[in-house]
């Protein structure tokens, strides 16, 4: 039988491969924890550039890029427990 690390890294997310994922790629890399996240932050950060021209666009953007890094990370944190969760019901432990 299958442990529940091993059940929990195999059907979870990674922690670490979503903060690099955010860090690079913004709200595009929430893609890999959120897809529903991403398409949240990518509207928010498309929102904030148009509305606010100029400097402010950009701003916007830097700002909508770090806030989905704690995001992604909260997402993947949820999948894992999503996991945990998932291990319990089918083992009954």
């Amino acid at each position: 039988m299958i442990s529940k690390q091993e059940y929990v890294k195999l059907n979870g997310k990674s922690r670490t491969v979503s903060l690099i994922l955010t860090i690079f790629f913004g709200p595009i890399g929430l893609i890999y924890s959120s897809w529903k996240g991403a398409v949240a932050m990518i509207l928010v950060l498309v929102g904030l550039s148009v509305s606010t021209a100029g400097i402010g666009g950009v701003i916007g953007a830097f700002i909508a890029w770090l806030v989905s890094i704690p995001v992604g990370d909260h997402c993947a944190e949820k999948a894992n427990m999503k996991a945990e969760a998932e291990y319990r019901i089918r083992t009954g432990r």
